[in-house]
């Protein structure tokens, strides 16, 4: 259902046709599914696998050493006209020298990943914005590239449906406490994509250096039940103040910083500002069929320097202080041609939000969808 390829009628036939003769042996077999014509077939093919995990009893090592799904990617990037953070610094209008980029025009990036699906996945990725500098100094934290990310992911090892180290994502329900990955926003498709899936711990391998978790995530299953704990440590960029008219505290957070560029003085002194800690779990029980299923999550995010932001009719709801809590609940239910979904969450600072919704196909050309959000 993630890939917005099936409808809901088509996903419906595929979880009868499994209940009633079990896993699939062949990818032949898609063609004996009701609903699954060629056309379909063609466009989710890229995507199906039949699962041989069972007949290979080779080493965890073994398998990653063979693996033939590997790649290194090194790639370096230079804009010939000169911004003008690169050009010789000049004063402005009351006689302070303008900011300029501490490093040189290249943008370097490269990634090595080898993976295996429902089994493992590790990756390495570095980059290096343009402005930015290589740089190996401990005081500011920097150990040759601006940014560096790694992961190690496990899959269906034994009772632990997943274990990961290093960076991660995780998405659950319908994303209001914890969404990741690949989320297409509005567009000419309205029907498939209002909802979200629940692909729990997934390995992080992107440039992008904030919206992820750095540390260690499991989950373990007990029958019909899926227990997720995870937990992560990093340093965030920040800007801080020392303001008393705003804050009681000596020292406060009044910006969190995401856009991951390192090439002035000032963005090279907002980095790594603050110690996020971050600690959450989530139970989650699925039917025998798949056809139904529900879950309840925690998170309790906490900072090392309180986070107060000016208040302002943007900011005036959000939340304050060293730390805060979400718990959630959400559920997905297919009966017949009908999906209902939903979620809702409350937060120790007072936030509340709820999403609920239907997608129903009424034949093989008609489907529609309702979707309700509040916050």
């Amino acid at each position: 259902m993630a890939l917005y390829i099936l409808n809901l009628e088509q996903v419906n036939n595929f979880l009868d046709y499994r209940t009633e003769n079990g896993q699939l042996l062949s990818i032949y077999e898609l063609q004996a599914i009701p609903g699954f014509d060629v056309f379909t077939i063609r466009k989710i093919l890229p995507f199906v696998a039949i699962d041989e995990m069972r007949s290979d009893t080779r080493p965890l090592l073994q398998r990653i050493i063979e693996e033939k799904n590997n790649f290194l990617l090194v790639r370096m990037e230079r804009t010939v006209e000169k911004s003008k953070g690169f050009q010789p610094a000049d004063t402005n209008s009351r006689g302070d020298l303008s900011p300029r980029y501490s490093g040189n025009r290249n943008k370097v990036y490269s990634r090595f990943r080898i993976s295996r699906s429902k089994d493992f996945s590790i990756g390495v990725t570095m980059e290096k914005d343009a402005g930015e500098r290589i740089n190996f100094n401990n005081k500011v934290k920097s150990y040759g590239p601006d940014f560096l990310s790694y992961h190690l992911v496990l899959e269906n090892q034994r009772k632990w449906k997943s274990l990961a180290i290093g960076d991660y994502q995780i998405q659950l329900g319908q994303g209001l406490i914890l969404g990741a990955g690949f989320n297409p926003g509005k567009g000419s498709e309205t029907i498939t994509t209002i909802r979200r899936s629940s692909t729990g711990i997934r390995p992080y391998s992107s440039i992008l250096e904030s919206g992820f978790f750095r540390g260690g995530a499991a989950t373990y299953s007990m029958g019909s039940f899926d227990i997720m704990e995870f937990y992560s440590h990093q340093f965030v960029d920040a800007g801080t103040q020392n303001d008393t008219t705003i804050s009681d505290f000596d020292e406060f957070v009044s910006s969190i910083q995401a856009t991951g560029f390192h090439r002035t003085d000032t963005e090279l002194n907002n980095k790594d500002q603050v110690r996020e800690q971050v600690i959450g779990t989530n139970v989650t029980y699925r039917s025998g069929n798949g056809n139904w299923s529900m879950g309840l999550t925690f998170v309790n995010t906490r900072y090392d320097v309180p986070i107060i932001k000016r208040p302002n009719n943007y900011n005036q709801f959000e939340f304050q202080g060293n730390s805060n809590y979400s718990t959630g609940l959400f559920s997905n239910f297919l009966w017949q041609n009908l999906n209902f979904f939903g979620e809702a969450a409350i937060s120790k600072s007072g936030g509340t939000g709820a999403i609920g919704g239907i997608i129903a196909s009424l034949s093989n050309q008609i489907a529609i969808s309702l979707v309700l959000r509040n916050s």
